[in-house]
């Protein structure tokens, strides 16, 4: 029997001890723990001992509506870097002019280019300060960074909606028509082909 223990405002808490058992055994005995936490400094603050350290490397971390630069620039170090082309070079242009009344003036341009690979970071801090509210980036033991964006209750109305007698009548009558007509298409593509099978 899995038992789900979410706990909103954790900071409330502080050093609370057992979150650290069960964090350490609980998965053991099928306990799952939500801790939610306003910033990276308020989980630092609860945890003086290690920083929080034993709690970020036994959890699934998932932040979002990030408003501090600490914790901008925890997530953004911990997506790392990608490497980008840079451009350089420029142009130029030249004049020159030939002694005496029936020379003309030549004319001289040119242009170099150079590319050259260089390391960015996927997010930048204040990129990271600057996400819509409701996309999240999830980092999981053993998974590259997901990005993704939070779906709240409201916003959709069938996520909790509790299905009647009726409305399972209705959907699994649904089904079985469906079912049905698919039979049907199966059986009579099969008669045809055993019919060609059988003219040749």
């Amino acid at each position: 029997m899995n038992v789900n223990f979410c706990i909103d405002e954790a900071a409330s808490l502080g050093e609370f001890q057992p979150i650290r058992d069960m964090l350490a055994i609980g998965r053991g005995y099928e306990i799952k723990l939500q801790l939610y936490y306003q910033s990276l400094g308020q989980l630092m603050s609860c945890w003086p001992d290690d920083r929080g350290q034993a709690v970020l490397s036994n959890t699934t971390q998932i932040y979002f509506s990030v408003n501090d630069m600490q914790t901008a620039e925890m997530v953004s170090k911990r997506l790392g870097t990608e490497t980008i082309m840079l451009e350089s070079g420029g142009r130029g242009s030249s004049v020159s002019h030939q002694g005496g009344h029936h020379h003309g003036a030549s004319y001289g341009t040119s242009h170099n280019t150079n590319w050259q690979q260089a390391a960015r970071e996927l997010l930048k801090p204040d990129e990271v300060l600057q996400l819509p509210p409701l996309w999240a980036i999830t980092f999981m033991p053993g998974t590259p960074p997901i990005m993704t964006e939070i779906i709240r209750y409201f916003d959709e109305p069938h996520l909790f909606r509790v299905p009647t007698r009726a409305g399972e009548f209705v959907q699994a009558c649904k089904v079985l028509a469906t079912s049905l007509v698919l039979c049907v298409a199966a059986l009579g593509v099969a008669g045809m082909l055993l019919f060609e099978l059988f003219r040749r």
